[in-house]
């Protein structure tokens, strides 16, 4: 009975700490420091050579993710991975499609979100309805993904899907640890 009890346990906690979507998008690409691979749940159709996958989540300012505006009820979840695992403090977020005043205000943007970590942080964030970076800092730990839940948005004319132009860990700091 005890070897049973065990092996439930076992199983279900292997579930908690599974940090995949089944339907996930994911983008990877090679930085100085490693890998770092974005992955969402939803993104937005193309509109000709506008994409808004998650490789738009670089900060570039070219493009944004977006995801798509009809969801199914499900909250749209971002989740960065970085291999190896990185030490971070700082996460670097750019709120909606920054691209221009225009495309900024025709796109809901993040106002409530849940912010995790593989290292068990978990805290709701809310973020300025601005176009300009904004820099959330968490307690500084050695991190294998850092991902965003979001849960309430601002509004958007015409009511389109959320949009992220930027979603980085700050590894730099802690780049000679």
């Amino acid at each position: 009975m005890r070897f049973k009890t065990f092996a439930i346990a076992s199983l279900a906690a292997g579930f908690a700490c599974a940090p995949a979507f089944a339907d996930e998008i994911c983008h990877e690409r090679t930085t100085q420091f490693g890998k770092l691979r974005h992955c969402v749940t939803s993104v937005r159709t193309s509109e000709g050579a506008i994409t808004f996958g998650p490789e738009q989540l670089d900060g570039t300012g070219n493009s944004a993710w977006c995801s798509s505006s009809g969801n199914g009820g499900t909250r749209p979840v971002i989740t960065l991975y970085e291999e190896p695992k990185a030490t971070i403090r700082t996460i670097n977020i750019t709120n909606g499609n920054a691209t221009s005043d225009e495309s900024y205000r025709a796109s809901a943007r993040v106002k409530n979100a849940l912010l995790e970590t593989d290292r068990g942080y978990r805290a709701t964030i809310t973020l300025k309805d601005t176009r300009a970076p904004q820099i959330v800092i968490i307690a500084k730990a050695r991190i294998g993904w850092v991902r965003l839940t979001i849960l309430d948005t601002y509004p958007s004319k015409p009511a389109t899907g959320v949009c992220l132009n930027e979603f980085l860990v700050n590894v730099e700091e802690f780049a000679n640890e």
